[in-house]
This record gives C-alpha cells, sequence and structure tokens, in this order.
C-alpha cells in the first residue's frame, strides 16, 4: 500500500473542495440568470437558450457528483480521476464561458472567467492553465469576429486604445495566475525539501542515540527473557499441579454430592416407610378389632339362625297339624253333607205323604217343607265351608313347602356361617401374627432411619469442608492463573522490546 504524504491529503481535500465550489458556482450562475430573467431584464434572450444552459448545468452537476464520489480511494486521489476533474474543469469554463458569451448581452461577463481559473490554479498544473487559458483566447478572438459589438469597446477616437488595455488586462490576469500558481508550486517544493534536509539531520542524531538504547535493551531484555523463561516455567507447573487438585478435588465433591443426594433420597424413602409402617399398625390394629366383632356378630347370627331354624320345625309341625284338622273336619262335614241330603229325601217323603193326608196333612207339610229349606240350606254351607277348608289346606301346604325350603336354606346359611367363623378366626390368627411383624419392621426401621440421619449429617459435614477446601484451591489457581498471565504479559512486553530492538537494528542498518 502507498505511504500517504502530506500533498497526497492535501490534494483529496483540494479535489473535493474544487469540484464542490465549482458545481455550487454554476448553480449560482443559472440561478442569478433565471432571476434577471424572470424580473424582466435580458429580453433579447431567449427562454429555450436559458433552459438549455440550465439543462447543461444538471449534466455538469450529475458528472461533479460521480467525480466527487468515486474520485478518491483510501483518502488519496485516483490519477485517473484527477485527470478526468481536470478536463471536466477545462470543459466548464470553455463550454460556459462561450455560451454566456453569445447569450447574454453584456460586456463584462468575461471577468468571471478568471474566478474559474484561479480555481484551477489550486491543481498546481501550468499545462491545464496554459491549455484553459489558450481555448479564452481563441474564443475571445473568434467571438469579437463574430459578435463584435457585444464583446468589443464601442467604435470612437479611443477603440484602440481600449481594446489595447482590455488586452493587456487580459494577458496581465492570466500570466499573473500562471507566475502565482508556478511561485507557489516551487517554494512548496523547495521548503519540503529544506524540511527533509533537517529532519535528516535530526534523525541521524536520533539513530545514534537510538543505537546506544537498542543495545541497552537487548541485554536487559535477555536477562529478563530468561528470568521470566524460568518462572514461567515453575508458574506453569504450579498451574499444572494446582489444576490436578482442583479437578481430584471438584471430582470428589460431586461423587460427594451425589452420595449425599443418595443418602437424602434413602432417608425420604425410609420416612415413607417408616409412615407407611405407622399407618398399616394402626390400620391392622383397626381391622383384628373390626375382625372380633365379625366374629362376634356372626356368632350371634349363627345362634339366631339355629333359633330361627327350630321355630320353623316347630312351625312346619303345627301346619302339619292345622292341615290333619283340616281333613278331619272335611270328613265331619261330608257326613253332615250325606245327613242333610237324607234330611232332605225324608222332607221330600213328608210332603208327599201330607199331599196324599190332604188337609189333615197340610201342617205337616209345611214342616217338611221347612225341614227340606233347611236342609238345601245346610248343603249350601257345607259346600262354602269345604271349599274354604280346600283353600286353607292348599295354603298351609303352600306354607309348609315355603317353610321347607327357608328351613332347607337356613340349614345351609348355618353351615356357611360356621365355616365364615372358623375363616375369621384364621384370618384374626394371621392378622395378630402380622401386626407383631409390622411392629417389629416398624422398630428396625426407625433405626434405620436414625442411622440415615447421622450419616447424611456426616457426609453433609464432609461435603462442606471439600468445599472449604475446593475454594482455596480455586483461590490458589487464579493467583497462579494470574501469576501466569502477568508473566506472559511480561513476556509479550520482552518479545515486543526484542522486536523493537530487531526493527531499530535493521532500521540502523539501512
Amino acid at each position: 500500500m502507498k505511504e500517504i504524504n502530506v500533498i497526497d491529503t492535501y490534494m483529496a481535500k483540494l479535489y473535493k473542495g474544487i469540484l464542490s465550489i465549482t458545481l455550487l458556482s454554476l448553480m449560482a450562475a443559472v440561478s442569478t440568470l433565471f432571476g434577471l430573467k424572470m424580473l424582466g431584464f435580458y429580453r433579447t434572450v431567449n427562454w429555450s437558450a436559458l433552459s438549455a444552459f440550465g439543462a447543461a448545468n444538471v449534466i455538469y452537476t450529475i458528472i461533479g457528483i460521480y467525480l466527487i464520489r468515486n474520485g478518491i480511494e483510501n483518502e488519496v486521489v485516483k490519477p485517473i480521476m484527477m485527470k478526468r476533474a481536470k478536463v471536466f474543469m477545462t470543459l466548464i469554463i470553455v463550454i460556459q464561458f462561450n455560451f454566456i458569451l453569445y447569450l447574454i448581452p453584456s460586456k463584462e461577463v468575461w471577468a468571471f472567467l478568471f474566478y474559474f481559473i484561479l480555481l484551477e490554479a489550486f491543481f498546481f498544473d501550468h499545462v491545464l492553465i496554459a491549455v484553459t487559458c489558450s481555448s479564452i483566447f481563441i474564443s475571445l478572438i473568434v467571438c469579437s469576429f463574430l459578435k463584435s459589438q457585444a464583446l468589443l469597446p464601442v467604435r470612437n477616437e479611443i477603440f484602440i486604445p481600449e481594446l489595447i488595455l482590455k488586452i493587456t488586462t487580459i494577458s496581465i490576469y492570466m500570466l499573473g495566475i500562471y507566475i502565482l500558481m508556478r511561485f507557489a508550486k516551487t517554494n512548496l517544493l523547495n521548503a519540503k525539501r529544506d524540511e527533509i534536509e533537517r529532519n535528516n539531520t535530526r534523525t541521524n542524531h536520533i539513530i545514534e542515540k537510538t543505537r546506544t538504547i537498542s543495545q541497552r535493551l537487548n541485554e536487559t531484555s535477555t536477562k529478563v527473557l530468561v528470568n521470566v523463561e524460568s518462572e514461567s516455567a515453575s508458574t506453569e507447573q504450579l498451574s499444572n499441579i494446582s489444576k490436578e487438585l482442583l479437578d481430584m478435588s471438584k471430582s470428589i465433591i460431586n461423587h460427594n454430592n451425589e452420595s449425599t443426594n443418595n443418602l437424602k433420597l434413602l432417608k425420604e424413602c425410609s420416612e415413607t416407610v417408616s409412615n407407611k409402617v405407622e399407618e398399616s399398625t394402626v390400620i391392622s390394629d383397626k381391622l383384628v378389632h373390626i375382625s372380633v366383632e365379625n366374629e362376634n356378630d356372626l356368632n350371634n347370627l349363627l345362634t339366631v339362625s339355629d333359633e330361627v331354624v327350630s321355630f320353623n320345625e316347630e312351625t312346619i309341625q303345627t301346619v302339619e297339624s292345622l292341615v290333619s284338622g283340616t281333613k278331619g273336619i272335611a270328613k265331619t262335614l261330608n257326613i253332615i253333607d250325606e245327613i242333610a241330603s237324607s234330611t232332605d229325601l225324608l222332607a221330600l217323603n213328608a210332603s208327599i205323604e201330607a199331599a196324599r193326608a190332604g188337609e189333615a196333612g197340610a201342617g205337616f207339610a209345611v214342616v217338611a217343607g221347612e225341614i227340606g229349606n233347611l236342609a238345601k240350606n245346610t248343603q249350601t254351607s257345607l259346600h262354602q265351608i269345604t271349599e274354604a277348608i280346600d283353600v286353607l289346606e292348599n295354603q298351609a301346604n303352600v306354607v309348609s313347602n315355603s317353610i321347607n325350603l327357608s328351613s332347607n336354606k337356613l340349614h345351609y346359611q348355618n353351615e356357611v356361617l360356621q365355616k365364615t367363623v372358623e375363616k375369621v378366626k384364621d384370618m384374626m390368627k394371621l392378622l395378630n401374627t402380622s401386626l407383631k411383624t409390622i411392629k417389629e419392621v416398624n422398630h428396625l426401621n426407625e433405626k434405620q432411619v436414625g442411622l440415615i440421619r447421622t450419616s447424611y449429617q456426616f457426609n453433609e459435614n464432609i461435603s462442606k469442608q471439600i468445599e472449604e477446601e475446593n475454594d482455596h484451591f480455586s483461590s490458589i489457581v487464579g493467583v497462579v492463573q494470574t501469576n501466569k498471565q502477568e508473566i506472559e504479559e511480561l513476556n509479550n512486553q520482552v518479545d515486543g522490546l526484542n522486536s523493537i530492538v530487531q526493527e531499530l537494528e535493521e532500521l540502523l542498518k539501512n
């Protein structure tokens, strides 16, 4: 990369400044002419020509902005862009001067020319100034022939002196600008040359002193480097040992934390088991109590069932006696029915005999009729009683059958109850055994919980001690790391000193 000097910086700033001032000047010129035209001046100038002048300035502005944005790279003006900027400035001056010269009816517009030539002079390019001035002279000569009335003085007795004075003035202006530019450029170069010679003298003096200082720095840095390397090796060894101890301590504390967590979980599980065992003990006690009550209830139920069976047997005997009595009543009713039938037949015969006896047997006929009616009523009542007895006998049979069925079921129920009572007794024995076992397990679990709680506290104390040792190791490692970083920094500084010494030696050799 090219080294940037003062001239490069000056030209970069000048490049932007001259182009920016030129564009602003063109805008000011266009605004002034349009303003004068709108105020009623320059009536001979038509709007189309003035619009073309403004459009040309817009094009100049676009080109100028492009040159400003793309002309500088790494704070240095590109050579090709500098050439284009100079050509651009020359074309603007020549074209715009001729445009105004032929467009604006004024004999003093040419004076603005020197303003733009002065802007070009800042580039310190005498060839550029010469080309621009030559182009202006040619334009003035041509315009003198084509538009003499607008450019040349009034033709009278002082026409020739005025023309000579104008030509002389223009020539002096241009020559003065050229000489000023050459003088400034030459003085800048001479001043830079003198400054370089003075700087060389100072530099030689500094080089001599720097050589002496470089030798001392070299000796000192060599000694410091040896000490630093020795200290760095010791520190590195101590750092490695500290790291190993720290890693071992971290590994121990990790295992201890895992053990503590396991003990904590075991403690929680044991406490949970203990609580469950206590709950099971309470439940077992309640279950034993309930089983005893169930046994008593079953025994009572069995006694009641036996009583019901005995009562059913007595009821069956009573029903059977009732059925036997009912059958005896039925036989008696049959006999009464036979007697009623005989009485009815006898009454019929008596009625027949009374009818034969006539009036003497009229009373007897009435008695015979009543007896016949009584016999019929008796038969009717007997039939009703027989039907009622049949119904009663049937119901008694149904009751007897139901009681027999119920008695059979009660016998089966008694057998089941007896078996259930035996099973409840066996279950109570098992519950008593289980209750004793649960109480023994609860006692052992309480001892286990106490041991786990003690181990957990002991493990926590060990963990705290290991953490404190780990903190001490971390502090040692931190100190070692700090020392190591300081030594590395010192080593880097020594390397920097060595590199500076080498650069100074190479610089002094050159």
